[in-house]
């Protein structure tokens, strides 16, 4: 979890310490971005992530975020506290959020998780946020990464989060879109040059996830394929943060463990927690 401390202590101590001598030419269009990597169940982590790093005094001008990223970080960019999207996602109403489908495009369908945002959502368009937002989603017509920055939030925030094989792609503007993870799960670089300062959460620790630790059935082997494809570009994008957030304690969760979520809340609430207080002592001497 601190494998990055001192880069990230001395990239801080760095900023704080600017002269106005010193200072960039160019002057930046946000503060603080905040990255949130796909990962399944995972990513209820970013909430209590979130919520540590509001609680030390963090605020955030842009998010980025990639598949259960994306869909996290919409409820945030909409106005929602990390609390108040707790509160939401636990209950009997989890159940509802991926459903058994076995259509000719995909195992299962995320139509409960679109029904759910489309209730509690107050923007339609990504443009409508209060908190400027981009979605990663890879477009497989052509074989790339797209950022989506306007347009129909459901729509991208869906097809960000579709898994292929295992749910169905997306169609937005005649292309077909799938889980943005596919090629860029930690979506840093749309937002690097507009940012002075990065925080990214990556929810994918090498365990993966795996029970017993074999893949065992056609969903398990899709999710253990996709993983281990996500885990190679997420080692460039999070070199470009300033603060590198990741916790090992989530490697026994797999992508639909959503009947933990407090369990994986806290994870993410109280090793953020840690983190930051060893930070700011570093920081402090």
């Amino acid at each position: 979890m601190f494998k990055f401390l001192n880069r990230i202590v001395q990239s801080k101590s760095e900023k704080e310490n600017l002269s106005p001598e010193k200072e960039p030419a160019v002057k930046t269009k946000y503060h603080t971005g905040l990255v949130l990597s796909g990962g399944g169940a995972r990513g209820i982590s970013h909430l209590g992530s979130v919520k540590a790093l509001l609680e030390y005094g963090y605020t955030f001008d842009v998010i980025a975020g990639t598949s259960i990223g994306a869909i996290v970080g919409c409820i945030l960019a909409d106005g929602y506290h990390p609390d108040q999207i707790l509160s939401m996602l636990t209950g009997s109403r989890l159940k509802s959020f991926v459903k058994t489908d076995f259509s000719r495009n995909g195992l299962m369908t995320l139509e409960g998780i679109r029904e759910f945002l489309s209730e509690i959502l107050k923007s339609e368009k990504i443009e409508d946020l209060p908190l400027p937002f981009i979605v990663a989603a890879t477009n497989l017509n052509k074989g790339e990464i797209h950022y989506f920055r306007e347009g129909n939030l459901l729509n991208a925030v869906i097809a960000s989060a579709s898994v292929p094989i295992v749910f169905p792609p997306v169609t937005i503007n005649g292309e077909l879109y799938v889980d943005g993870g596919l090629i860029n799960n930690l979506p840093v670089r749309p937002i690097r040059s507009e940012c002075d300062f990065i925080i990214g959460i990556h929810v994918n620790p090498s365990g993966l996830g795996l029970r017993g630790g074999q893949a065992k059935g056609l969903i398990q082997i899709a999710e253990r394929t996709f993983h281990v494809s996500m885990l190679g570009n997420v080692l460039t994008d999070k070199k470009m943060c300033d603060l590198f957030i990741q916790h090992e304690e989530l490697s026994p969760y797999t992508l639909f463990n959503f009947s933990k979520a407090k369990d994986i809340f806290t994870i993410g609430y109280e090793k953020t927690k840690e983190l930051l207080t060893l930070l700011k002592s570093n920081t402090a001497n």
